[in-house]
């Protein structure tokens, strides 16, 4: 769940720009901010965007996707309810708690925000609705399970095909889509000089009587102490958006995944959307829920481990056996290396006697290895 204080500062200041980074997968919500600082004369500032919260790639969407949709009745209700009565402020009280439970940052700075109604609207645009469309969109061309005939085209040629096919999903298809980007131009180096140049616009007496119907086209007058400091300047440029909807958010992580050609599973524990990592085929996901000190992963393992176990009388001896030599070694009953070297040996005769009883399977081979490992 994501802090009250730094939310606060997100929505304390009006709709907030949300900025992606595809070379690191991530996106970040930012605010503007000014930095001020003193050139001995007098008190001068720099306007940039400052950085509040990041998170991974498809981790909102996902984590939207992932919720029930009696989950989203009630919220869709409760923006109806309350649609006309934000007043600007952010209480950390239960409402807040429940908008923040739900994990999806979309949902909660609309929510606290005078775009509020969006997600009451109802039929075409409901929640629900909304799930529907990205979920299939989402499957359709970042899960190689869900089309195997298709698995062979990269994501963003199965949603060529996508917005061929599915020329009414207007939410999820590209040739429908308004984008709302803004170009930022930024510096955080402070130029002392630049703020005392004349400025070339109304604010100056010079075009005191300016009205707008011409461009201002005079050169500024530089001095070489300006044009010194001015080289110091270190300017970046950023596109960052800004959606008053639920769904602009959402499409721009899901365009995102597909020109990425990232491929997704839904994990098989906690059920939600996760990107795999590396090569190797997995089917759980490496997220820790709530009440639990293991990823999903970890524990699937677990219980993989431990069916098997149950299912195999010689492994069954074999975890006796190791936990009754790791209690030894925990009460320095045995030292560290002589542990080692039991376990090496009885490990090496349980894979030898695994593959004994795979074979030809014996009440007389169990009670041997039973021996072996002093078991009673």
């Amino acid at each position: 769940m994501y802090n009250y204080k730094t939310l606060h500062k997100l929505i304390n200041n009006g709709l907030c720009y949300a900025y992606m980074d595809i070379n690191n997968s991530t996106i970040s919500l930012d605010i503007d901010t000014r930095k001020y600082y003193d050139d001995n004369s007098d008190f001068h500032y720099i306007e940039f965007s400052e950085n509040v919260i990041q998170f991974p790639l498809g981790e909102n969407l996902f984590n939207f996707l992932s919720l029930p949709d009696e989950t989203l009745c009630f919220l869709q209700n409760l923006s109806g309810e309350n649609s006309g009565q934000w007043d600007g402020l952010h209480a950390n009280d239960e409402e807040q708690e429940y908008l923040a439970s739900l994990e999806c940052i979309y949902l909660y700075i609309l929510y606290y925000s005078f775009c509020r109604y969006t997600l009451s609207l109802p039929y075409r645009t409901s929640l629900i609705n909304i799930k529907k469309e990205f979920d299939f969109a989402l499957n359709f061309c970042c899960n190689t399970s869900f089309l195997p005939e298709l698995s062979a085209l990269s994501a963003l040629e199965k949603y060529y095909i996508y917005n061929e096919l599915y020329n009414d999903n207007y939410l999820t298809n590209i040739k429908k889509i308004e984008r709302n980007g803004f170009v930022f131009l930024e510096s955080n180096t402070p130029v002392h000089e630049l703020n005392m140049l004349e400025r070339m616009d109304c604010s100056n007496e010079k075009y005191r009587h300016y009205n707008g119907q011409e461009p201002i086209i005079d050169k500024p007058s530089l001095s070489p102490k300006v044009i010194s400091e001015l080289k110091k300047l270190n300017v970046s440029t950023t596109v960052r958006y800004q959606y008053d909807n639920l769904h602009g958010y959402l499409m721009e992580e899901l365009y995102a995944l597909i020109q990425l050609n990232v491929q997704v599973k839904k994990c098989g524990r906690c059920h939600k959307y996760f990107i795999p990592k590396g090569k190797y085929a997995t089917e759980y996901c490496d997220r820790v829920l709530p009440g639990e000190k293991f990823s999903c992963k970890k524990l699937a393992a677990k219980q993989t481990r431990k069916a098997k176990v149950d299912s195999t009388p010689i492994l069954q001896e074999y975890q006796r056996a190791y936990k009754r030599m790791y209690a030894r070694v925990t009460a320095k009953k045995i030292s560290q290396k002589d542990f080692k070297e039991w376990s090496d040996n009885a490990s090496h005769e349980r894979d030898r006697i695994i593959a004994t009883y795979g074979s030809t399977p014996s009440i007389d081979i169990i009670a041997s290895f039973k021996n072996y490992l002093g078991n009673r």
